[in-house]
């Protein structure tokens, strides 16, 4: 099945969710409505006479709105919403205001719509009383005597926003006063009114065009118009359309749009409704992307990047490093439970939604997995892509922990460069790549050699770096190289433990680069511990020339052996003289050789040992 059955047989078995909202959560949209931010909140009595007005926060704009076929994928021509609209369409195009032959047109449109709802035999109490109260014509006086917006001299609007939205095109959400007078009831948390509409609406179709409906298979009302929305930073784009009056979408293949596709008019609302909820309520955002994993009978699906989490430490815990059995237990016990919410044969949809322009929206990723097959590749991934991080717990007490990194931090730790003390990627950059990394994820793709590359790359010039972002970088290029040598190489099996029989050139080098690190670090005073070491600012060469350079940080390191004391003069070089002894070659050529990416295994795991040694011996 495509994407959109799947997001139809959601909306279905969820049909429970609808209209009902849950705090913290978006709402799934009713039938023949969708979800918007509106910006002014208007509260009237049910005669249609104005009680006070607000402007709304964003934490508390969005709202469910009835719309037309017309004007729930409207972009740049005139169709209006049968209630809630923007003050361009309910109020600038009355006689009333200042500037009204401008907006004209879409005040009547406006004024058509609700009118005929108010008129209908399927009519409510509170869209009559809004109808009463817009066409009077005072909307925009009685906002700006509520301060609400600022006018002129003359009635007219000033420049001005709410939340950042232009007076013009805010929308008004309304709150109709009970008999009593003793409270507000919302117009889009109305049961009673959606179902209104959805009668009205279906009311109205005369000699609808009627054909089989690729989502459902059924002999149904086609959709002319396809809702936008679908993701709120990109609320114009829309995932299908058909419009050969400009742009020639489908001339020269089909003579009509509905040859290419033709979907039930029922089957798109409910379709596009389903995907903005899973994607409001469970997406993840990579530079403009959204990506998604849901399942469509509503049960809670593991979001790839929830693993990086795994190692964090809860408030007041004791701040320890977190073994590698420790993390694979936790891990376990995440996959666990999720597995016991899903059945194995339950199926998870990944999808990935992008907008090119700020009229189309595209499908860039798309897969179906049964849950057993999702959950199994989430805990490969989150096994052989882990590394040793500093952390901090809510205390401030460091920690190493295992994780998984994410994969924007990835991408960031890869392609990103440092602003402002921290690491930042470009959005175009980052949306791309991250969805490199995740298809490696679901689909135990090899990781892609040159996000590799690059991380080794960096990972090879600390001073690029402050020394938190560093640490990041390193951890993160460690715990990448891990992952592509053992996925690439069946021989291969690299661990988390440092390996003193491991005799790889660059493995060795890695050693030597973290014993010269830590001796010289030693006999910093208080006052230098900001200070970068010799094998710090030399490591770039060390990996290009590690002999040669090797012999510039050997004989630089003498006194520094002279400040140490004799007991630890003497084990930094047993250390580095057993380093030595497994090099394989006396060839000067071979070992001067560049290093190659399982360097920085070697040196990362050589440094946390002799670190591990120091804080044990105190």
């Amino acid at each position: 099945m495509g994407w959109m059955q799947k997001c139809y047989e959601t909306y279905e078995n969820n049909a429970r969710m609808v209209g009902r909202p849950v705090e913290g959560s978006s709402t799934l949209c009713p039938l023949f409505f969708m979800s918007n931010k509106a910006q002014i909140e208007i509260t009237i009595t049910e005669e249609g006479k104005f009680y006070e007005a607000k402007p709304i926060p964003k934490d508390d704009a969005d709202t469910l709105i009835p719309v037309t076929e017309d004007s729930a994928g409207r972009t740049s021509s005139s169709a209006a919403h049968p209630l809630c609209d923007q003050l361009q369409y309910i109020a600038m195009g009355h006689s009333s205001y200042p500037d009204s032959e401008k907006y004209r047109k879409k005040y009547e449109l406006y004024r058509n719509e609700i009118k005929s709802w108010a008129d209908s035999d399927f009519s409510n109490l509170k869209v009559r009383a809004v109808c009463k109260y817009c066409l009077d014509g005072t909307v925009i006086s009685d906002l700006c005597s509520a301060g609400v917006v600022n006018c002129d001299a003359g009635g007219k609007l000033a420049a001005g926003k709410i939340e950042g939205t232009a007076y013009e095109k805010c929308l008004v959400r309304w709150r109709v006063l009970t008999s009593d007078g003793s409270g507000g009831s919302s117009t889009w948390q109305d049961q009673e009114l959606f179902e209104s509409y959805r009668n009205y609406h279906l009311s109205r179709k005369t000699e609808p065009k009627s054909g089989v409906c690729y989502v459902t298979g059924e002999d149904t009302v086609l959709a002319k118009s396809h809702p936008k929305g679908t993701i709120s930073f990109s609320y114009g784009a829309k995932l299908l359309s058909a419009n050969d009056s400009s742009g020639f979408t489908y001339r020269g293949r089909f003579i009509d749009p509905d040859e290419a596709l033709s979907v039930g008019e029922e089957a798109t609302q409910k379709a596009h409704s389903a995907l903005r909820w899973v994607t409001a309520n469970q997406g993840v955002f990579y530079g403009g992307r959204a990506f998604v994993c849901w399942n469509p009978n509503g049960k809670k699906v593991l979001q790839p990047d929830i693993l990086s989490s795994l190692g964090a430490v809860d408030s007041g815990a004791e701040a320890a490093a977190l073994t590698m059995p420790e993390y694979r237990e936790k891990l376990n016990k995440a996959i666990s439970g999720y597995s016991h919410e899903l059945d194995d044969a339950d199926d998870v949809e990944i999808i990935a939604l992008d907008a090119a322009t700020t009229g189309r929206l595209s499908v860039t990723y798309y897969n179906e997995l049964r849950a057993s097959d999702f959950l199994g590749r989430l805990h490969d991934w989150g096994e052989t892509c882990c590394w040793y991080f500093t952390a901090f717990t809510p205390e401030k007490k460091p920690y190493s922990p295992v994780r998984t990194p994410s994969a924007s931090r990835i991408v960031t730790c890869a392609f990103g460069t440092q602003q402002d003390e921290m690491l930042k990627c470009d959005d175009k950059v980052l949306k791309e790549h991250a969805q490199r990394i995740l298809h490696c994820i679901i689909d135990k793709k090899p990781v892609p050699s040159d996000i590799v590359r690059a991380l080794v790359t960096r990972a090879a010039a600390p001073q690029s770096y402050n020394r938190t972002n560093y640490e990041t970088l390193l951890s993160v290029a460690c715990a990448m190289v891990r992952k592509y040598r053992n996925q690439k190489y069946e021989s291969e099996d690299w661990k988390m433990e440092l390996d003193p029989e491991n005799k790889d050139r660059s493995y060795l080098f890695g050693r030597l680069l973290a014993v010269a690190e830590k001796v010289e670090r030693q006999t910093y005073s208080r006052e230098e511990s900001g200070r970068e070491p010799n094998a710090a600012r030399l490591q770039s060469a060390f990996v290009s020339r590690p002999m040669r350079t090797w012999a510039t940080l050997e004989k630089a390191l003498t006194p520094y052996y002279a400040k140490l004391k004799p007991g630890s003069r003497k084990f930094y070089k047993d250390l580095a003289g057993e380093i030595v002894a497994n090099f394989g070659t006396d060839d000067s050529a071979k070992l001067n050789r560049p290093l190659e990416d399982v360097y920085l295994m070697g040196y990362y795991l050589q440094r946390k040992e002799l670190n591990t040694y120091k804080q044990e011996d105190e």
